[in-house]
């Protein structure tokens, strides 16, 4: 009988145990993707409007905006807010002068000015968690090839993960900007689309996105218009720089081919 009762005794015991273990808080930070529309609903600074959204992920676009949520996820209750709040840098890249906007509160933000990591620990309630943050700068996919280089991100993952990469490149986010420029979308397609409809777009970082690639090689784009079928592959074939306009749009010459001497 004592034996019963102390074997049950023990039991009860690891039970609680368990589950005092099972069900302690714990804390939990989102890397919040965020719009124009949604940095408004939260109060943070928009001065760069478009260009302090950002997507969620923990590897971002060098010279961009996170935004980070802490979350109280006890047990299996989903995410709740805490009662206290502490926010901590605790590294970032050497050349780096990046602080977190807030300290105390549940939402902070983070300039990621250098390329780096950044390490990042939240303390809701007593209990913390840390989370790392990558930027860099973007090499572009090359869907099609057509630099003929090797160092491109495809030049990895279409060896390493071959049925993700061929289903990306069908994709709507692989073909929307070829799509654009072949008239599939829109008459209306043009610069104030590529905000939200190419990679790494954001006039106030310089990371090697869509917008500082296109503003070395001077591309602009009314000089391609009108949008009409096959406009995309021709820009892949004539690798003419576009910001030369005497010629008039979509008649500039060939790589290849001497630029006539200007009228005298």
């Amino acid at each position: 009988m004592k034996k019963s009762i102390l074997f049950t005794s023990l039991m009860v015991s690891i039970l609680l145990t368990a589950g005092g273990d099972l069900f302690a808080q714990k804390t939990a930070i989102r890397i919040e993707a965020m719009t124009p529309h949604s940095l408004e609903v939260k109060g943070f600074e928009t001065a760069n409007g478009a260009g302090n959204t950002t997507s969620g992920l923990t590897l971002v676009g060098k010279g961009t905006w996170v935004y980070l949520s802490a979350w109280n996820v006890s047990g299996d209750t989903g995410f709740l807010p805490g009662s206290t709040y502490l926010w901590e840098l605790l590294s970032r890249p050497a050349n780096s002068a990046a602080v977190l906007d807030s300290t105390a509160m549940q939402w902070t933000s983070l300039h990621t000015d250098s390329a780096g990591t950044y390490t990042v620990r939240a303390t809701v309630d007593g209990k913390d968690t840390s989370v790392n943050i990558i930027a860099a700068n973007y090499i572009g996919a090359d869907r099609n090839n057509a630099g003929g280089g090797a160092f491109n991100c495809l030049a990895c993952h279409d060896g390493v993960t071959p049925a993700v990469t061929a289903a990306w490149k069908g994709s709507k986010h692989a073909m929307i900007f070829e799509n654009g420029m072949n008239n599939v979308l829109s008459s209306h397609w043009g610069k104030s689309c590529w905000s939200c409809h190419t990679v790494g777009y954001d006039e106030f970082a310089s990371n090697g996105g869509f917008d500082d690639v296109a503003q070395a090689l001077g591309f602009v784009d009314t000089q391609w218009a009108p949008w009409r079928a096959g406009l995309y592959d021709s820009m892949l074939t004539t690798g003419k720089p576009c910001s030369r306009n005497s010629y008039g749009p979509g008649r500039l010459p060939r790589a290849s081919a001497p630029a006539p001497d200007p009228p005298s």
